[in-house]
């Protein structure tokens, strides 16, 4: 079930994830995960009490993640930017869904295919990049969405393959993995 929109205070969102914790078994939260003024999850979780099981991960987009345990319940404090939030629900919430479910594979099928094109942008940690596969004269490729900026929710769309590009950057040809949806 959906909470609705939270007060950006300590006590509004303890009181959310307590209200979430009576039914839910995993709950997630989006925004407020950063090093902002207004980024109180982390703080309104401790002040329930809370496992904080680790706050912040190395990777782009999604480095603010936050993910913590209350009442036996598995809490995923996403980021409020879409793109990094759709990272780090299929890199790391994916799983724990299946887990719950029961599925006999927790982890998205990984692949290994060459660049379509070069994506020369680097980052200090690597990035995720949403792409297509394509195949071409038998060869799997993997085509980078054109639209891949942090808040453009498009990017998604019609994307199957999510490529891990390595900090460098890497050229077109060269082989990478890439998590399969």
């Amino acid at each position: 079930f959906e909470m609705g929109v939270v007060p950006d205070d300590t006590e509004s969102i303890a009181k959310a994830v307590k209200k979430a914790a009576v039914s839910a078994d995993i709950i997630v939260t989006t925004g407020g995960v950063s090093a902002g003024d207004y980024d109180l999850v982390v703080a309104a979780l401790k002040s329930i009490g809370a496992k904080v099981l680790f706050h912040k991960v190395r990777m782009k987009p999604g480095m603010a993640f936050a993910a913590a345990t209350f009442e036996g319940k598995f809490i995923l404090a996403l980021s409020g930017n879409p793109s990094a939030a759709a990272v780090t629900m299929d890199v790391f919430g994916r799983s724990l869904i299946r887990k719950f479910q029961g599925a006999p594979d927790l982890f998205m099928e990984t692949v290994r295919v060459k660049m379509k094109k070069a994506f020369t942008k680097k980052s200090p940690m690597g990035r995720y990049v949403r792409g297509r596969l394509v195949i071409e004269n038998g060869e799997a490729y993997f085509d980078p969405s054109p639209a891949s900026a942090n808040g453009i929710t498009s990017a998604n769309c019609g994307m199957d393959l999510l490529g891990v590009i390595p900090a460098v950057g890497i050229a077109e040809g060269e082989t990478i993995e890439c998590y399969r949806f």
